[in-house]
């Protein structure tokens, strides 16, 4: 059986404050079997034990030099504290509050905590859940109310904080995953829309005479120069979508492949012309997996930006800018202007 020299050797073993408390209860509880203690007391009393076996190991010389009626080295690490013992023989802190009743006798003259003491840890980890994981500060502002001091407290708490598993899972930063390699058709040249992606997108709301109906776009980008060509669609049947690739490829030449997630119109148009039109253009379709909008980020993204109403002046031009006016106001004299851009307007 492993020997310990004292109980905060013996608590190392625990990782949770209450575990430790419970256990040391259990032991003044089997040495005091007469006694009747509440839980609460019971549970102090174990708190009690706990801190003044941490102060009495770690503080062994301050003590001995205050029970001697003496004060405290000036080379210690607590000597700004003005550190003095209680009746029950714990080490507290000082100061000038000795007269307020604002405050209980603890949060006036708090116990002094080893700054390097597993006892300190699993207080400090005790208060940080009790904060619900807020921070350093607000974990020692609950330390300092319950009447705990550590010295150089600040740092003690923001170092075990830092190992905290729960925090680093709210606050950390999400990881950047490793990119993968573009594809063939995306980093060598071609001519434009020789390799596709495409997609559709609407609906649109048009008038045809008293009746509204909708009216969807197929977007076609090229894979290499990003070049964007737009057809209209009557509806998102197959037979719609064949009629649009079909004028995409007369107006942009031929079309080696075309790769597009697996919308109903798409599959049924690659079932349809399978072994008729497919194979006599030379048009290899290819299929993203289900539920994978992310591989399709070449066309999906030009559909996002695509927030514009189409016009037949978009559609001629090819821009979405307006045509400006004239640059000035112009009158019957500049006919006979020496300024030829004048008459010429």
């Amino acid at each position: 059986m492993q020997a310990y020299a004292s109980i905060d050797e013996r608590i190392t073993r625990f990782s949770h404050l209450d575990q430790a408390v419970r256990i040391i209860s259990r032991i003044q509880g089997c040495l005091t079997k007469g006694s009747q203690r509440k839980p609460a007391q019971s549970r102090q009393d174990a708190i009690n034990a706990l801190v003044k076996s941490a102060q009495s190991e770690n503080f062994s010389v301050d003590i001995q030099k205050l029970k001697g009626a003496k004060c405290v080295a000036m080379q210690s690490s607590i000597s700004k504290l003005d550190p003095f013992l209680d009746q029950k023989g714990f080490l507290r802190v000082g100061g000038r509050l000795q007269s307020s009743e604002l405050q209980s006798f603890g949060e006036r003259h708090p116990l002094l905590l080893p700054k390097k003491s597993h006892l300190t840890n699993l207080i400090i980890d005790y208060f940080h859940r009790k904060a619900a994981h807020q921070g350093a500060e607000k974990t020692l502002a609950l330390l300092c109310t319950h009447g705990y001091w550590i010295p150089n407290g600040r740092s003690a708490v923001s170092s075990r904080i830092r190992g905290c598993v729960t925090c680093k899972r709210i606050r950390g930063q999400p990881c950047n995953p490793q990119m993968a390699t573009l594809p063939s058709v995306r980093v060598n040249e071609a001519p434009p829309f020789t390799h596709c992606g495409l997609d559709c997108f609407g609906p649109f709301l048009v008038k045809d005479g008293r009746k509204e109906q909708k009216r969807y776009g197929l977007i076609v980008t090229c894979m290499a120069s990003r070049a964007v060509h737009i057809e209209l669609l009557e509806d998102t049947s197959t037979d719609s979508f064949i009629n649009a690739i079909r004028t995409v490829t007369a107006i942009r030449g031929p079309i080696q492949s075309i790769q597009c997630d697996q919308g109903t119109n798409f599959t049924g148009a690659s079932k349809d012309l399978q072994g008729n039109l497919l194979t006599r253009m030379n048009i290899t379709m290819k299929f993203n997996p289900p539920h994978s909008s992310n591989m399709g980020g070449v066309w999906e993204r030009q559909v996002c930006s695509d927030d514009l109403p189409l016009s037949p002046n978009m559609l001629l031009t090819m821009k979405s800018d307006v045509v400006l006016p004239p640059p000035s106001d112009f009158s019957d004299t500049d006919f006979y202007s020496r300024k030829r851009w004048r008459a010429v307007q």
